[in-house]
């Protein structure tokens, strides 16, 4: 083997201090037509060697610039590694941001559901409005009736129907004024009115009436001071519901928020799992907000987020009546971010838990000892 010039020896030294490796350095010497063809550990073993030595060749001390032959190499290097990371980044932003990290996620939704008027709760609401007032569209997610006085269930006191609809109208009003839009699905507690009218007034008759009170409230039906149930209110399209057959859920972007009337089980989160299996062939989404559970729970599952959002109304009765296959319900609401094209964001959108509460006996324990 040769032995090393003075150029071969001043291109180790820059190059080494540049950070290109031996087996960089052994092909440029390889290829150039100036430098001795030189193998990489040949190359490993001369730098090694005079690593720490001070010569007038100033191996590695050398701060002179970098050879001639080298700049544009450096030059043109450095632009296509900008180059590809800048594509990198395109495709990787594209693939994976949108997924529950989307850029400019600005839009917000406030949901609230199981509101059970005139049962409703007002820390819930309250809570909500003063820290969400902002929001550009608020989901009253079902239940925003009780339809106390239809109910099927033994009822130990009485309160009609007619003074449950007109606080209802009281809430709506409100929100009308704070809130752009304001959408309306369907619960359990609406369908009550269906049952009895079913079970109550013949078909022939029955398209002289309607039991839909969420259309009712749409239209903005109320009692006026002759007690005549007409249309009053004009909410200027701030009110939407979508009656029929899918009135149970709404969809706002890629989220669904939604409130069955079926199929409920006490097992955490089985709910809204259930609901992400059921409308996984039927809608493309990436977020439920669900109700009906009066449930705070939260989770990620096959790249959707899933969450019961709690509920908006007082403890219910049955509640403190020892049956078991109730817990004391979870108060709360929910948050759903979206960016212009519908995107979830995960990070910002979820349930907001404000405690839980039930029937208990908060005497002094020790009072009869």
């Amino acid at each position: 083997m040769s032995n090393w010039t003075p150029d071969e020896i001043e291109l180790i030294a820059d190059l080494r201090e540049a950070e290109w490796t031996y087996r960089e350095i052994a092909e440029y010497m390889t290829m150039s037509k100036d430098y001795t063809s030189r193998s990489r550990d040949a190359v490993k073993k001369f730098a090694q060697r005079n690593a720490n030595k001070t010569t007038d060749d100033k191996i590695y001390n050398n701060k002179a610039a970098l050879h001639p032959k080298l700049e544009a190499k450096f030059k043109n290097t450095f632009k296509e590694i900008r180059e590809l990371r800048d594509s990198y980044m395109e495709v990787f932003t594209e693939k994976f941001v949108k997924i529950g990290r989307p850029v400019n996620a600005t839009k917000k939704i406030l949901a609230i559901g199981d509101l059970h008027g005139p049962f409703f709760n007002r820390f819930v609401i309250d809570h909500a409005i003063k820290n969400h007032g902002d929001a550009d569209i608020l989901v009253i997610t079902g239940d925003l009736f009780d339809c106390f006085a239809v109910s099927k269930w033994p009822r130990s006191k009485e309160f009609l129907l007619k003074w449950e609809y007109q606080i209802v109208i009281e809430l709506i009003k409100m929100f009308v004024s704070i809130f752009p839009k304001v959408v309306l699905i369907s619960g359990n507690h609406e369908n009550r009115l269906s049952s009895m009218f079913s079970a109550r007034i013949d078909p022939q008759v029955s398209f002289l009436t309607s039991p839909d009170l969420l259309k009712r409230v749409q239209q903005g039906y109320d009692f006026t001071d002759n007690d005549e149930f007409e249309q009053v209110h004009d909410w200027g399209g701030k009110v939407v519901y979508d009656g029929g057959q899918l009135k149970w859920y709404t969809k706002i972007g890629q989220a669904l928020f939604v409130h069955p009337s079926k199929g409920y089980s006490t097992v955490p989160l089985a709910n809204v799992l259930k609901a992400s299996k059921y409308f996984k062939s039927r809608e493309e989404f990436q977020c439920i907000c669900f109700a009906h559970t009066h449930q705070v729970a939260m989770c990620i599952h096959e790249g959707k987020l899933l969450f019961d959002h709690g509920a908006g109304c007082l403890p219910m009765d049955y509640e403190g009546k020892g049956d078991l296959m109730y817990s004391g319900q979870s108060f709360g609401y929910g948050l759903v971010y979206l960016n212009e094209n519908g995107d979830v964001c995960f990070q910002k959108s979820g349930p907001v838990y404000l405690g839980t509460g039930s029937a208990i006996k908060a005497d002094d324990p020790l009072r009869l000892l």
